[in-house]
């Protein structure tokens, strides 16, 4: 299932496009037949253009989902829509969100500080590539974070 969504976040910031709202509530399922599935991204309300503009400086998307450099009012880049892409991961790999609080401000200090576990039954079946995968995408320092660099 990631792997579609990889190829469309790529293709959009190859068009100097970054999403800023990748969350599952933005990705909707489109069925042909019973083998095919195709994932779309939708709700461009937040998208920009990053191509020949300043870096992005203004806080935008779901918490929960924004990257700590967005979060923290620093400037930053395309890279942001790769950690949101982590959290989606996470999420579908242990049906739950790597950073969670019932109040706002603390969830935001939680994805500042990007710590997270693979404690729990459920991660004794996730391989290492996909545990290395998770954690390439949510690295803190963007310009360590994987990305379509």
């Amino acid at each position: 299932m990631m792997k579609p969504l990889f190829d469309a976040v790529l293709y959009c910031h190859t068009n100097g496009i970054a999403h800023r709202d990748l969350k599952p509530e933005n990705l909707l399922l489109s069925t042909d037949d019973l083998l095919w599935t195709t994932i779309k991204i939708t709700d461009f309300g937040l998208a920009c253009f990053t191509v020949g503009e300043e870096p992005l400086r203004k806080a935008a998307g779901t918490p929960g989902y924004i990257a700590p450099e967005v979060n923290s009012g620093k400037p930053y880049d395309s890279k942001c829509d790769y950690w949101s892409l982590g959290v989606i991961l996470f999420l579908l790999l242990a049906a739950e969100l790597p950073f969670s609080h019932t109040d706002c401000g603390e969830l935001l200090m939680l994805t500042r500080r990007g710590k997270y576990s693979f404690d729990g039954e459920v991660w004794n079946h996730v391989s290492a590539e996909a545990k290395d995968l998770v954690q390439g995408l949510l690295t803190v320092r963007p310009s360590l974070r994987y990305g379509s660099d």
